[in-house]
C-alpha cells in the first residue's frame, strides 16, 4: 500500500492543529482496540489531565487524544514551558491509571501496530521482519511535525526494522 492511497481517516496531518510542529509528542498503544464508551471515557479524562498539566507550577499548553482506537497521543507545546521530569513522572502516573481503569496495558514497548493492506495488526518487534511490506506505526516519533507527517511509514524504512532485520 502506498501512502498516497491510505484512507482519509489514516492521515494525521491535521492531529492538533492549535499546537506547533514543534510540540513534544508521546504516543502509547493500547494492547487491543478501545470500544466506543472505552475511547469517549479515555477522551473525557484526557482532556481533564492535560487542563491540569503543569510543569513547576506553570499549566503546559499540552493536548490528548484517542486515536484509532489504539492510541493515546500526548503533545506539548514547550515554547511556552518545557514538560520536565515531575510533570512526565505525572502524565506516566495519569496513563497507569487510565490503562487500569480500561484493563489495557499502554506501556508494552515490545508490541507494535502495523497495516497490512486495510488490517491493523499487533506484532511483537521481534516478528517486524515477516511485515516489511507493511507499514508501520512508528512509536518513535518524538514532534509534532514528525508525527503529522511519519506516524505511519513504510515498516522498511524505520530505525526498528533495520535493528531487527
Amino acid at each position: 500500500m502506498s501512502l498516497n492511497s491510505l484512507p482519509m481517516q489514516l492521515s494525521f496531518k491535521d492531529v492538533f492543529a492549535a499546537l506547533p510542529g514543534s510540540s513534544r509528542v508521546w504516543v502509547f498503544s493500547s494492547d487491543r482496540p478501545l470500544t466506543e464508551v472505552e475511547g469517549l471515557m479515555a477522551k473525557r479524562a484526557l482532556a481533564e489531565f492535560v487542563s491540569r498539566w503543569a510543569a513547576h507550577g506553570k499549566k503546559l499548553s499540552a493536548l490528548g487524544d484517542i486515536l484509532l482506537d489504539r492510541f493515546v497521543v500526548l503533545s506539548v507545546d514547550e515554547s511556552t514551558a518545557g514538560a520536565s521530569g515531575c510533570s512526565i513522572d505525572s502524565s506516566v502516573h495519569f496513563l497507569k491509571e487510565l490503562g487500569n481503569q480500561l484493563n489495557v496495558d499502554l506501556f508494552n514497548r515490545m508490541k507494535l501496530y502495523v497495516l497490512q493492506g486495510d488490517e491493523i495488526i499487533r506484532i511483537h518487534i521481534a516478528d517486524l521482519p515477516t511485515y516489511k511490506d507493511a507499514l508501520l506505526f512508528d512509536p518513535l516519533i518524538s514532534d509534532l511535525e514528525d508525527f503529522r507527517t511519519n506516524f505511519l511509514i513504510p515498516v522498511e524504512s524505520s530505525l526498528l526494522y533495520k535493528q531487527f532485520a
